[in-house]
């Protein structure tokens, strides 16, 4: 019995000793330590959000996007500006107070959300400069038959290579030729394959191994733009050079260009 009476009165010690402890904590005080600590899990949430911004900026992979490169190091620059930290305690009721009031009055919620957005801008970005970096040919062919207009693809061997490039230095990895019917029908009366109506019959995708290489290519095609051997419109996406046949209208070769990067583009 006398233990749990021993017991009881130190249990009892302990609870006086809180409250006296709590009881001598100004309200001041109290507000300016919960201030601090909802501040504290405000900078965690916002060094979150910087952190999976900055693993997409470490890493070896690029967005198809460059600008958002730049504007992904603006954004972590103006969020970390934008962190406030917890000062130490002022000195006098009113001091802490107003301490306390401007901590609480922390708002990361629109920095954090431009922060989740370009996050999830690149991302997507990421994703799509995968799918036009040297990609498979039989992925491409699959993507453009999808494509309204077009009619056909064919890939091209070392056999029947109109350009001779294939898998030669610097030259493209796979060539696809493709049959759009928006070009003049005259242009298909022939009993030919795509590869032997060449871009005229709707275009033709090279593909290559890096971004230099199709960059060289678009700026090779592109000292014969004006000219009498212009081929029509052309454009670079990833490491694929789009060329799109001077038979079609103007407008038709600009809508088709937009198509096909669409098309190679599309998340999986």
């Amino acid at each position: 019995m006398k233990s749990i009476t021993k017991m009881l009165k130190g249990t009892l010690a302990v609870i006086l000793l809180l409250c006296v402890t709590a009881c001598g904590k100004s309200q001041a005080k109290i507000d300016f330590e919960e201030a601090v600590t909802a501040l504290e899990a405000k900078n965690q949430e916002l060094d979150s959000a910087i952190s999976d911004l900055w693993v997409l900026l470490e890493s070896e992979d690029r967005p198809l996007d460059p600008t958002l490169l730049e504007r992904s190091v603006e954004m972590m620059k103006n969020a970390e500006g934008a962190k406030v930290l917890p000062p130490e305690m002022g000195k006098g009721e009113e001091v802490i107070g107003k301490q306390a009031s401007e901590l609480n009055a922390v708002d990361y919620s629109t920095v954090i959300t431009e922060l989740k957005k370009l996050t999830e801008e690149m991302t997507t970005s990421i994703q799509q400069c995968k799918l036009v970096t040297n990609p498979p040919v039989e992925q491409v062919i699959k993507r453009i038959l999808n494509v309204e207009n077009i009619t056909n693809a064919e890939a091209v061997t070392e056999g029947n290579d109109p350009n001779g490039m294939l898998n030669k230095p610097g030259g493209y990895t796979s060539a696809i030729f493709f049959e759009c019917d928006l070009v003049p029908a005259k242009i298909h009366l022939s009993n030919t394959s795509a590869i032997e109506k060449g871009t005229s019959g709707g275009g033709c995708l090279e593909i290559y191994a890096t971004t230099e290489d199709a960059e060289s290519r678009n700026a090779y095609i592109s000292s014969f733009d004006g000219r009498i051997f212009a081929a029509g419109k052309h454009a670079v996406i990833g490491t694929v050079v789009i060329r799109i046949s001077g038979e079609m209208k103007e407008q038709d070769q600009e809508l088709m260009i937009q198509r096909l990067i669409e098309a190679l583009t599309a998340p999986e």
